[in-house]
């Protein structure tokens, strides 16, 4: 009875050594994977001692078995098999690898263990003596090379056996079951093959031989339920049955050179995604940053890319295009993104990149690469408007072009209809009152379409100017007088005129006819304007550099030495971007029919023009409007090109 419950004793002991195997197994990933290999390396260090004690069980008198190979060895056995199903043959090999310099470390030690002992009048302080301990380590060297040979054709076998099974198709629980009840046979016959001569009592070894088959059913059966559990989870592809030989013996350097390899790219990688220009991501499921290199710090306003980790990506920057993404992407696929960091602040950057999906390890990460494209958006937005206004003065220039020769034609037709006129009242004078009226309403008629002919060649710079020296205060003085005092009472006006001789070179009459019709526009965009908005009318001039708004001459605009600014500024209605585009091309008008030509600021814009300075306009609705003319300085002009009469 006794003898039995020793059986059972060591059965047991087998099985939580096992079981704890499973344990270290399956929380490799969150307690590391040396825990593990760890472990099965302890395991195998203690069934060397225990081979060598020579421990042995008694099931009866005569019916032994071997404590250290069914304790120890034969859990390492269905160990080393769960490796080989699970994580495949390469990791298999290195484990093989490891057992071996293992088994090579206790040699080394239990020989330098042995030449201690039998040192001249040495002896051990407590415990064996060294006579003793040396005869234990002497005896148990040749049992220790058979078994390691013994245990080591075990290993090989298991694996092979496993995967001549399995290719035949056979259940999972046949497989691993059959895979250690054979090696075990395999591993007996070499033992009574080494041992012919040797065994006295064959009572021995089949007890050893009935424990083993015992033990590799059960353990077989546990592995099997275990292997069932993890059915969810990818195993490693395994190789044909002599792969494992051949990898041991033929492709172990290759397989160290391989990772060699693997390091000097992941070094590359690393390299490459440090020094890459561009921001890179990595984020978890749940959306938080969990790698970023330099850069990715660098955009998010950190000093380093450490700082980032942990944190939420959509709470450091703001993706706008596509509205509403939320870093779901499908598998393999990728996604163009455009976004936007530290928005509304004076570090504000806009990005663009690519959002993708990626597995790693078995989890899902979305990998996020943008770059920082505002310098790029800002001179692509510049380079538009520059287009824009290069386009807008090409097309007045072309109007103006028109304008001038339908103007001459036109005023050529006003000369001769009231020259027929002269020719009537002078040759037959009418006596009817009637005809008189007719006749005068003809005259006044063509009088005003002349004016408008003139205002077509200003425009199209083909005027007649009396160029002066002008000052623009003696300039601005006139216009109120022009303008009157009964539409000033109106408004409120500011001025803004600074002390000192600012003086262009102009034709004064066109150039008060320019402010004027400027003035004019700003009193009738505020005649309109509720009790909350006040009426200002603003009047200003100065040096350049002085403007309410930069100098931003057209593109094909030539400067000629310094320019001054007058400046016309309102609190009224504004206009929009659809108005401003054509708010100087001849005929276009906002007033209502008949109370606008539309020609006054078509007029203002080509007599500017052909005085070498050009006009900028500042307004948006509800915000009122800003003109500015500028225009050369007249002792610059003049020393540059002399005053002529245009």
């Amino acid at each position: 009875m006794e003898n039995f419950h020793s059986l059972l004793l060591a059965f047991l002991e087998m099985i939580f050594i096992f079981i704890a195997l499973l344990v270290f197994f399956q929380q490799r990933r969150s307690i590391g994977r040396a825990a593990f290999y760890l472990a099965f390396g302890f395991l195998q260090f203690f069934t060397y001692v225990l081979i060598a004690a020579d421990v042995h069980g008694y099931i009866a008198e005569d019916f032994s078995f071997s404590v250290g190979e069914l304790v120890c060895f034969m859990p390492l056995l269905a160990g080393f098999l769960l490796i080989y199903i699970a994580r495949g043959t390469l990791v298999a090999q290195h484990l093989i690898v490891g057992m071996t310099a293992l088994f090579g470390l206790y040699f080394y030690v239990a020989e330098i263990t042995i030449l201690q002992c039998s040192w001249s009048g040495y002896s051990f302080a407590g415990g064996l003596s060294a006579p003793a301990l040396e005869l234990l380590l002497r005896s148990g060297r040749t049992a220790m090379n058979e078994n390691v040979l013994r245990q080591l054709l075990e290993i090989f076998t298991v694996s092979i056996v496993y995967s001549r099974l399995d290719g035949w198709r056979a259940p999972r629980w046949l497989c691993v079951i059959g895979a250690l009840v054979v090696s075990q046979l395999i591993g007996l016959a070499l033992m009574a093959l080494t041992r012919i001569g040797v065994i006295r009592d064959l009572s021995l070894f089949a007890g050893d031989a009935a424990v083993r088959i015992g033990a590799a059913l059960l353990l077989g059966g546990l592995l099997s339920f275990y292997l069932a559990k993890l059915e969810q989870e990818t195993l490693a592809p395994r190789s044909s049955p002599l792969d494992i030989l051949f990898a041991f013996f033929g492709s172990y350097g290759r397989s160290k050179e391989l990772e060699s390899t693997l390091r000097d790219w992941t070094h590359r990688y690393q390299m490459l995604l440090e020094n890459a220009a561009e921001a890179v991501l990595m984020v978890d499921e749940a959306g938080r940053i969990s790698d970023a290199n330099s850069v990715a710090a660098g955009l998010f306003g950190r000093g380093k890319s450490t700082m980032l980790l942990g944190m939420r990506l959509l709470d450091q920057m703001k993706i706008t295009d596509p509205p509403g993404c939320d870093l779901s992407v499908e598998e393999g696929k990728s996604v163009k993104i455009s976004a936007v960091v530290h928005p509304g602040t004076k570090r504000e950057r806009l990005l663009a990149g690519t959002l993708a999906s990626l597995t790693i390890h078995d989890r899902r990460y979305r990998a996020v690469i943008c770059r920082d494209v505002t310098e790029e958006t800002r001179l692509a937005k510049e380079k538009a408007e520059l287009a824009d206004q290069l386009l807008h003065s090409q097309r007045l220039e072309s109007l103006g072009i028109l304008a001038g020769g339908v103007a001459h034609d036109f005023n050529n037709y006003i000369h001769a209809i009231l020259g027929h006129v002269d020719v009537i009242n002078l040759m037959h004078p009418p006596e009817d009152e009637e005809q008189v009226r007719h006749l005068d309403k003809i005259a006044a008629i063509a009088e005003q379409a002349g004016k408008l002919t003139s205002e077509l060649l200003g425009f199209a710079r083909k005027g007649r100017y009396k160029v002066e020296k002008i000052q623009l205060r003696t300039l601005l003085d006139d216009l109120m007088g022009l303008i009157g005092p009964q539409k000033l009472q109106e408004v409120d006006t500011e001025f803004d005129f600074p002390d000192g001789d600012y003086l262009i070179s102009a034709d004064r009459v066109q150039m008060q006819q320019v402010l004027l019709n400027i003035t004019l526009n700003a009193l009738d965009a505020m005649r309109d304007n509720p009790p909350s908005r006040p009426r200002l009318l603003r009047l200003s001039f100065g040096d350049e550099a002085a403007s309410p708004l930069a100098a931003a001459p057209p593109p094909d605009f030539k400067r000629s030495g310094k320019y001054l600014f007058v400046a016309v500024a309102d609190t009224g209605c504004g206009m929009d971007a659809a108005t401003r585009k054509r708010i100087f091309e001849p005929f276009f008008t906002t007033k209502p029919i008949g109370a606008g030509t539309g020609m006054g600021l078509a007029m203002a814009y080509g007599t500017v023009s052909n005085h070498h300075g050009w006009i900028q306009l500042a307004s948006a609705p509800g915000e009122g409007s800003t003109f500015v003319l500028f225009l050369p300085r007249a002792a610059d002009k003049e020393r540059k090109t002399g005053s002529s009469a245009k």
